[in-house]
């Protein structure tokens, strides 16, 4: 393969992580800061990218240039993102989420694959009361922020900006056609998180106890009934007669490693969870094809229950919520 064609393979690649009102000359002229007729000689191939100019770009937009030169030595190059440490680290966080999910929906063609160790974040934030707690115990366990309080009084106010935030992430995820692969471990995490802060004297009263297991199953049921309806909508509000896919696997065998797939147009994304909130995403095809046809092979190996499936449907849910008021029952 020719240098012109290895650069016009890196172009192409730009190309497709762009959103559709952008165009790839006024990109290539800003990242360089250079004019449109030295981007257009570029894209056009009579002028070559230099050392620096290549490094620029494969740092802008995680390329490995293995991949375009084709060299097979198994490598794949992810870019992390850590979660912002200390005050206000948890709104950034929720504020990237946000972005990210605005990212996909301008795409024509866009869908999300999601192996699920645990739930989803997108599905706490339905309920005010789980979304409280959850912010609380991210903020307090994972982030360090010191400005939360010593105990979690469900009546405070302190957590309606997550909420908020949480519910427009909600409406951007609620647009994008999505498959998420479960096992019945996948709530488990939340469960050890209230019983640790319950044994731990966090909670302010045994009410709030009581109230975030009530929002926790109401979470359960609000998921049964999307999975009902095949499709995605707000918490409180009926179904909606049109909507975009949501397909919901169960596997009992294989509980997830929360690796989040996004395909659109015609690249695949691919993103690793680690350290409860933090991720690292790569752009590289040939591995996000080899994921993309791992979770599909899996998936057919699972039971659909959303629109299909109702008895296992509702064995799946009522099994979940059984885990719940053993739980309540405790308190």
């Amino acid at each position: 393969m020719s240098p012109i064609d290895i650069q016009k393979k890196i172009f192409d690649h730009i190309k497709s992580t762009l959103p559709p009102y952008i165009a790839l000359a006024d990109e290539i002229s800003s990242i360089f800061n250079i004019s449109h007729d030295s981007a257009y000689r570029r894209l056009r191939g009579e002028t070559l990218l230099s050392l620096g100019e290549l490094q620029q770009v494969c740092h802008k937009y995680n390329i490995s240039l293995d991949h375009f030169l084709n060299l097979q030595n198994g490598s794949v190059v992810f870019r992390a993102t850590d979660v912002p440490t200390g005050n206000e680290g948890f709104l950034e966080y929720l504020k990237s989420v946000l972005a990210q999910m605005q990212f996909f929906n301008q795409f024509k063609s866009r869908e999300l694959f999601y192996l699920c160790k645990d739930i989803p974040i997108f599905h706490f934030f339905h309920n005010r009361e789980f979304a409280a707690f959850k912010s609380y115990f991210w903020m307090r366990s994972i982030i360090n922020d010191t400005s939360v309080p010593e105990q979690f009084d469900i009546s405070s106010g302190l957590y309606t900006k997550y909420f908020d935030i949480g519910q427009q992430i909600i409406s951007e995820y609620n647009k994008l056609p999505s498959t998420e692969l479960w096992n019945p471990e996948s709530i488990n995490s939340s469960f050890h998180q209230i019983e640790y802060y319950k044994e731990a004297g966090i909670f302010a009263s045994s009410k709030d106890i009581e109230t975030v297991y009530d929002s926790f199953e109401q979470v359960i049921s609000h998921l049964q009934e999307q999975c009902k309806a095949g499709i995605k909508f707000f918490y409180g509000r009926p179904a909606p007669q049109q909507g975009f896919e949501f397909r919901f696997f169960v596997n009992e065998l294989i509980l997830g490693n929360n690796t989040i797939i996004a395909k659109t147009d015609d690249r695949v994304l691919t993103f690793i969870t680690h350290w409860v909130l933090n991720f690292m995403g790569t752009t590289d095809q040939q591995y996000g094809e080899k994921v993309l046809s791992a979770f599909h092979s899996l998936a057919n190996r699972s039971m659909l229950v959303s629109k299909v499936g109702e008895k296992e449907r509702n064995r799946f849910f009522n099994r979940l919520r059984e885990q719940v008021k053993y739980y309540r029952k405790r308190i």
